[in-house]
């Protein structure tokens, strides 16, 4: 049976073709991150979904520029198995940064008019309030209640344990792995 076989799935890590052909599920969408990801992908063969990211400023991980967009469509559109769904960017975190968020949403528009994108998913958390950028929405923090003063979250989980043990510890204690000094 279907990984949760009635949603979509979007993983948001680097694919792999060993995985993809092995694990096939026709729910599941992939993350293409940079045009490395998508040479490695071109030449899959098995039907895959995926969805591009997008680094507007997050500087994190995702393509770019616009270049390299356009090459990472053009790799991938070589292969009629590959279909490019949606894209994506995540904004960083615009309380203090007005302008960089202004920036920031200024490139992923610049990146819609490139493809015809089914998914556009630009909103979490932390943006919930000042726009909604596409299609799609990923809550982010906000699923465990966090990070959303604009809006009343309730937490959707949570955990509570009792501790195990209570150790005083003193300024000459090592807590922890590899303790060599």
């Amino acid at each position: 049976k279907p990984l949760l076989e009635d949603s979509k799935v979007l993983i948001m890590q680097k694919p792999s073709n060993f995985i993809i052909s092995k694990n096939h599920f026709s729910n599941v969408r992939y993350s293409i991150n940079s045009l490395l990801d998508a040479i490695l992908l071109k030449d899959i063969k098995v039907p895959v979904i995926v969805h591009l990211q997008m680094d507007t400023g997050m500087n994190r991980v995702g393509i770019r520029s616009i270049k390299e967009l356009k090459w990472v469509i053009s790799t991938l559109t070589t292969n009629e198995l590959i279909k490019i769904e949606g894209i994506y960017t995540h904004f960083s975190s615009d309380f203090y940064e007005s302008k960089y968020f202004k920036k920031q949403v200024n490139m992923f528009k610049k990146c819609l008019n490139i493809y015809p994108f089914e998914i556009i998913h630009a909103n979490a958390t932390k943006s919930l309030h000042k726009m909604n950028l596409g299609n799609y929405l990923r809550v982010g923090m906000a699923i465990y209640g966090y990070h959303q003063p604009h809006y009343e979250v309730v937490p959707s989980v949570s955990i509570t344990e009792k501790p195990i043990k209570i150790f005083n510890s003193t300024s000459n204690d090592l807590i922890g792995y590899s303790q060599l000094s």
